[in-house]
């Protein structure tokens, strides 16, 4: 999905997105899926759109609707830890989701890159893909990363690696 430029009304410390109806409904009727049907939406665009705004908008809704959003920020790759982006996403009511995962899969999401025994590419989509179809099992969640493509290449290669063995 490609997005355009729209208007903003800031009030406060709250935007509103104007103009943005139907990109909004759309995003959301992919998070508003009949269960064990997994959606994926990519949403692109030109810098300085309003991307950023439209996620955060989404994220709102439908965190207010009930949905288990997951949200990641990307920046500048940090050659320390290559799987920031996947990091972000290990928010305390995941990571005790994440207890009931093997032992080897919990490794392969906590692992630092470059550590002495870090996950490999197969294990990290392995340990991804079984942590969203678990969190899945309770109701629909969305994922939205801002700025995926300054994750470094790992976390999205494991998130679309997730999707396709989902779908």
């Amino acid at each position: 999905m490609t997005v355009h430029p729209s208007q903003q009304s800031t009030t406060g410390d709250e935007a509103t997105v104007l103009g943005r109806d139907a990109e909004i409904e759309r995003i959301l009727r992919c998070v508003r899926r009949e269960p064990g049907t997994p959606q994926t939406l990519l949403l692109v665009g030109e810098e300085g759109i309003g991307r950023t705004a439209l996620l955060r908008h989404v994220r709102d809704r439908a965190a207010a609707d009930g949905v288990l959003v997951l949200a990641a920020q990307g920046w500048a790759e940090d050659p320390r830890d290559a799987h920031a982006c996947l990091h972000q996403l290990l928010t305390p009511p995941v990571r005790d989701e994440m207890a009931a995962l093997p032992a080897a899969r919990q490794r392969a999401l906590t692992a630092v890159p470059g550590a002495d025994d870090p996950a490999d590419e197969a294990e990290l989509h392995a340990a991804v893909t079984a942590l969203l179809d678990r969190l899945a099992g309770s109701g629909p969640v969305l994922v939205c990363v801002d700025d995926a493509d300054l994750c470094g290449r790992a976390f999205p290669e494991a998130l679309f690696a997730a999707v396709r063995q989902l779908a």
